[in-house]
């Protein structure tokens, strides 16, 4: 069955629910189009990827459980319902665009066809990756263990970070305002490879004002290095790892086949 829309929201996150809710209140005919795999109730994968990229960035930060009931709530009981009765078409279904003739998305049922496309799923929602693991002999802590926490004051005194990105910064803030003692580790040149270089050393100024210790270009191939190196004193400290090598496969969407990098 071939349906026409024109706004389709991708993505089952608070932002894609929201965004489908302005775009029917403003006249328009809406679908969102949530991965069936999101509300899998045994790994509630897709809400704890979806948890670590909000983490970091929250000003009053929230469990993980907390959040959990949050998003089944959201789903279950109050946004879903709701946006069924604007009169959003809410559609659960792996999809993929197609773009022979006119720009369609397929689902598992049915081809849908829209003036306007919002993708709102986050990285790791649309990519499909795959992340070595590694034993993990030494105690060290990722994202992913952080959302088990109730509360980060509970780390120790003493933390070394590895990472380079801007999550990495979030924490590290995080962690001054809880009063422990910094150690930030990265093999990028500068904190941020991405930003300007200038605004990258007033970051790292900044950072440093407040007591962080930062090493650039620390040449670490991977954690075991890092408790070998005579560099950093190790004792008491809690090393938590931000940054992870990910080989990210094809996107679910297909976007490359229609000229999206």
């Amino acid at each position: 069955m071939k349906l026409k829309y024109d706004l389709i929201v991708i993505g089952g996150t608070k932002q894609g629910i929201l965004a489908a809710e302005y775009g029917v209140k403003l006249g328009a005919r809406v679908a969102l189009v949530i991965d069936s795999q999101c509300l899998n109730q045994n790994e509630n994968q897709f809400f704890s990827l979806e948890f670590q990229n909000d983490l970091l960035n929250l000003d009053k930060g929230i469990s993980f459980q907390e959040f959990l009931k949050e998003k089944h709530f959201l789903f279950t009981d109050k946004y879903l319902p709701d946006l069924e009765l604007l009169g959003v078409d809410i559609i659960f279904s792996h999809c993929q665009f197609n773009n022979q003739k006119n720009l369609r998305l397929l689902t598992e049922k049915n081809e849908l066809e829209s003036v306007s496309y919002l993708l709102a799923m986050t990285s790791n929602q649309l990519f499909q990756e795959n992340v070595a693991k590694k034993k993990n002999d030494n105690n060290n802590l990722t994202l992913n263990d952080l959302l088990l926490l109730d509360n980060l004051a509970s780390l120790p005194e003493n933390i070394i970070i590895i990472g380079g990105d801007i999550s990495t910064i979030y924490l590290v803030n995080q962690l001054i305002s809880l009063d422990k003692n910094i150690t930030l580790v990265t093999n990028n040149k500068q904190l941020l490879s991405t930003e300007d270089e200038d605004i990258s050393f007033e970051l790292q100024l900044n950072l440093e004002s407040e007591g962080v210790k930062i090493y650039l270009q620390s040449n670490l191939n991977d954690v075991n290095n890092l408790h070998k190196s005579n560099e950093y004193n190790l004792k008491d400290n809690q090393i938590i790892i931000v940054e992870s090598k990910k080989n990210y496969q094809e996107d679910k969407l297909n976007l490359e086949t229609i000229g999206i990098k």
